[in-house]
């Protein structure tokens, strides 16, 4: 655009050629950038158009700047709201459970055992959830088996079913439910009813055993994944 008028008087190029012709690349492309920047901020240009065919792009170009930056800066403030309102709604959820624990006059070991899970609950990410109610039956299915389907079939017990009965490993894979246990936590003791069956993943465990004289930890102590 500047060209046609270079020969018949001032432009950006005329500016440019005078003040930077004998500068050195690095200069000029520091120039160059300079005006770039000065189009999405209120900073100062000594490059300025001359003619109104140079005004005109200019104004395009910041106009261009202002939708740009605005989209960018939402962007940036929204995900801070975001996190500012996660990092609330977690605040107040373990303060319930101080309040929860201190009406209560529960133990002080165990106030502290709680607290620590609660912590270690909240700075885990949460899992996504999937409607299911979205995908068919049979991609429901082939989700669980994709997910769960590798885990069990590492138990030779679970390998023959999912060879032998495949619509029934597939069931067992969709009833799972992941849970997580803090350090020291107590999966089911020795003697009791356990809830469920426990399918152990990735962490490290300690196997208790009773003799006659109390409890003592097993030589095994193992780890999964």
């Amino acid at each position: 655009m500047s060209r046609d008028y270079h020969e018949n008087g001032d432009s950006w190029l005329t500016c440019a050629e005078r003040d930077l012709l004998n500068e050195s690349g690095f200069a000029q492309y520091i120039a160059s950038f300079h005006w770039v920047i000065g189009q999405f901020t209120p900073a100062p240009m000594w490059l300025r158009p001359c003619t109104w065919q140079e005004q005109g792009f200019n104004i395009v170009v910041i106009v261009f700047g202002v939708m740009v930056m605005g989209t960018a800066i939402s962007r940036v403030s929204q995900a801070i709201q975001q996190l500012l309102k996660s990092n609330a709604d977690n605040n107040d959820k373990r303060k319930r459970v101080e309040r929860y624990l201190k009406v209560n006059k529960t133990h002080s070991e165990l106030s502290v055992r709680i607290l620590q899970y609660v912590d270690n609950s909240l700075l885990k990410s949460k899992p996504l959830t999937l409607d299911i109610s979205l995908l068919s039956e049979t991609l429901v299915k082939e989700l669980y088996m994709d997910r769960r389907g590798p885990l069990l079939m590492k138990h030779p017990l679970f390998q023959l079913i999912a060879d032998v009965y495949p619509e029934t490993f597939t069931q067992i894979c969709g009833i799972l439910k992941l849970t997580s246990y803090n350090s020291g936590d107590i999966i089911f003791m020795n003697g009791s009813v356990s809830p469920a069956l426990h399918i152990v993943g990735p962490g490290t465990y300690s196997v208790l055993g009773v003799t006659g004289g109390g409890s003592v930890m097993d030589d095994e102590a193992g780890q999964q994944g």
